[in-house]
């Protein structure tokens, strides 16, 4: 079904239970396909002290919790999308192109380089390049990304 409406509010202490679902049924098959198995108690811990640092959003679809992100200024001319996650009942509705296209649009609008780092085997790397994002490094499990300033 379509998604008509696509915003962010700021994340609170009583999100944290659908942000933490929302990271592992996301994420579970790309952290055994790079990692090995799937720990529920590892992740869990792992989330809680990324959740702690703040910063998050909630991202809406038509009013409903459809995932996180988080942005990270780096320096004074580059910006990190560090979180992009979306539910995978909310997945392939065009939420993470609209939250993408309009990160961009602000990143532009400040002259900031615009930096994002994913697993290698997850698929957002190809909508992260179908938004102009271009592959700029590789460590042994991830790829870089980068859309360049202006």
């Amino acid at each position: 079904m379509p998604v008509r409406h696509v915003t962010c509010r700021p994340a609170h202490d009583a999100d944290t239970a659908f942000a933490l679902k929302t990271h592992h049924a996301a994420l579970r098959d790309v952290i055994i396909a790079t990692y090995g198995p799937w720990n529920d108690a590892a992740q869990d811990r792992y989330f809680l002290a990324s959740w702690s640092e703040g910063g998050f959003d909630i991202i809406l679809a038509d009013n409903v919790p459809a995932g996180y992100c988080r942005m990270l200024r780096l320096g004074a001319q580059e910006v990190e999308l560090r979180d992009l996650i979306i539910h995978p009942d909310h997945q392939n509705r065009g939420i993470g192109t609209r939250i993408l296209t309009e990160e961009i649009t602000q990143a532009r609008t400040r002259g900031d380089a615009l930096l994002v780092k994913t697993q290698r085997v997850n698929r957002a790397q190809y909508l992260y390049a179908r938004c102009g994002f271009a592959v700029i490094g590789h460590t042994a499990t991830h790829v870089l990304m980068r859309i360049p300033p202006g």
